[in-house]
């Protein structure tokens, strides 16, 4: 059997889409960390963390694919991700790839909206690709050489056709043994380190209310804790001075008068609000009823007076694409 664990958004975790192709082998296990609607912060997110290092070590092949994701959090009208973020995580997230020393097979699916930096972004992708010397399917070059772009486009411009990527999928799994493994170019992995922080190591201030729950669908699975008004949470001194980069939200509704919603276009109009608060600083990020890793495009230097409150009462406010707090349909929900 080979092992293959998958990094990616939506076009990796769809029914009948990639994924389903890869299994068509049937000599195949696949272990996916993909995450709709996030970019490759999400995928650096899950490379790091220490319950996935044994996944990462068996591996035979690693797959990822995130320009789709980095294109639309740059060009979508609320979040505009800026290129200068997106630039340094995908040279953060590419050296930890290359630092696996694994075959490494990167995907660059077609998606061209007007308007955008598409091109700016998928070079970027392609010239750290040729550094590292990782595999690359370029099906945007391909589309355009052939010019399918507009035919790409007809049902779902972020989504291929699910036959196209099935079959995809089946030609990877099919050809595991015919992709290149990294060559040692003897790079030093300069990349800062990341470290993680949990509610649970924080110092909960003025409310010792705060719940703990374990959330589990059909893909994923989370512990995850409440925030809601009045708790405060404190960040550790030990990470005083350090960056912070990036959050994961879940929101569910266990406890809640709330109820799952049954839609993603549905769960993007649930809305949360949590405030990051610093001595000089304060940024609002909001969430939905959709699992997310976000960026933290403001820069937040963690201090001693560093808080997670409840709630939107900071001046900075960051739009992400999955959380339309800007529709006139939006719900607002009483936790986070």
């Amino acid at each position: 059997m080979n092992n293959i664990v998958l990094f990616g958004g939506s076009n990796s975790v769809m029914k009948d889409y990639l994924y389903s192709g890869l299994l068509g082998n049937g000599n195949i296990n696949i272990f996916n960390l993909a995450l709709g609607g996030c970019t490759c912060i999400q995928n650096l997110y899950e490379l790091k963390r220490e319950r996935n290092k044994d996944i990462i070590k068996k591996a035979d092949l690693i797959i990822s694919e995130s320009n789709v994701n980095d294109i639309w959090a740059n060009c979508e009208n609320h979040e505009k991700l800026s290129i200068n973020i997106i630039y340094r995580d995908l040279n953060w997230y590419y050296k930890e790839l290359y630092d696996t020393n694994k075959k490494i097979l990167v995907l660059i699916l077609p998606f061209s909206p007007k308007n955008s930096k598409f091109e700016i972004i998928n070079n970027i992708h392609r010239k750290l690709i040729k550094f590292y010397g990782f595999n690359m399917i370029d099906m945007q070059n391909y589309y355009r050489s052939y010019n399918l772009e507009e035919f790409g486009a007809r049902i779902d411009p972020a989504h291929q056709m699910s036959k196209i990527m099935r079959e995809l999928g089946k030609n990877i799994a099919n050809n595991i043994n015919h992709f290149k493994l990294i060559v040692n170019l003897g790079k030093v992995n300069d990349n800062p380190k990341f470290v993680f922080c949990n509610p649970n190591n924080m110092k909960l201030i003025k409310n010792n209310n705060m719940k703990k729950y374990f959330i589990k669908n059909s893909m994923y699975s989370e512990t995850t804790y409440r925030i809601q008004n009045g708790i405060y949470l404190q960040f550790p001194i030990r990470l005083k001075n350090w960056k912070l980069i990036a959050l994961h939200i879940w929101n569910h509704d266990l406890d809640s008068l709330i109820k799952n919603p049954s839609s993603w276009i549905e769960s993007m109009l649930y809305v949360s609000q949590i405030t990051l608060r610093n001595s000089r600083k304060s940024i609002v990020k909001q969430s939905s009823f959709l699992s997310s890793v976000q960026n933290i495009q403001n820069d937040f230097l963690i201090d001693d007076n560093s808080f997670v409150s409840f709630g939107g009462s900071g001046k900075l406010v960051e739009f992400f694409q999955n959380t339309h707090s800007w529709s006139n349909d939006k719900k607002e929900i009483d936790h986070c």
